[in-house]
């Protein structure tokens, strides 16, 4: 009995009933005039940042196309958590410090998709940072080839993941993304060739939230 046993039909339901009782309207709500209460809910919803562990990160991979240097890069965003991105930039602005900006994949999707994206911020003269959210690209769960996981989309694959492991351990599921973005910008910081105080983000779907 799917509608029993099914994680992801159970968390369809806890969502609905959790939205109808924290509408804005339910809540008496109205925006732009209450638009510093939501930040304020949103920014205690995140929570404290967890331990910041060492990033110890590691190029596993670097080549230049296009006149553009691309390195494939690994860092810790918590202990047992490892983030991989793609970092671009101008071959020949390799010397300067460059304002950066991390490009972020939206449901489902992975850092591959977004490289064309990161590509041309860099071109424009950006050290572009694209990333595999949790769940997703390099972080998805391993394939199943039996049961019901091999019928799920990549879009149900990443709802049970993300929002099913962030209810076990007692988050949210934005705290972890925001998380891995903390913690980005924390890596960014470290590097030479970007300057630490001029650090964006942009993303699509998800990565727009």
């Amino acid at each position: 009995d799917d509608d029993a046993f099914s994680t992801l039909r159970r968390m369809q339901r806890t969502a609905t009933t959790l939205l109808k009782k924290h509408s804005l309207k339910s809540r008496g709500i109205s925006l732009p005039q209450d638009q510093s209460r939501l930040r304020q809910e949103y920014l205690e919803m995140l929570g404290g940042p967890p331990e910041r562990v060492p990033l110890d990160p590691q190029t596993v991979k670097t080549w230049t196309e296009d006149g553009l240097t691309h390195e494939h890069v690994y860092f810790h965003t918590e202990a047992q958590s490892i983030q991989s991105t793609v970092v671009v930039r101008r071959a020949d602005l390799e010397s300067e410090s460059l304002p950066a900006i991390m490009v972020h994949p939206g449901w489902g999707e992975k850092k591959d998709a977004y490289l064309p994206a990161a590509r041309g911020f860099a071109q424009a003269g950006f050290t572009a940072i694209t990333l595999d959210p949790r769940g997703q690209g390099e972080r998805e769960m391993p394939p199943s080839s039996e049961g019901r996981w091999a019928d799920f989309t990549p879009f149900e694959k990443e709802v049970v993941m993300s929002l099913g492991f962030s209810w076990l351990v007692g988050t949210s599921h934005n705290a972890m993304y925001c998380w891995d973005i903390a913690r980005t910008v924390d890596y960014l910081q470290t590097r030479s060739d970007v300057d630490g105080e001029r650090i964006g983000l942009t993303g699509l779907c998800m990565g727009g939230l």
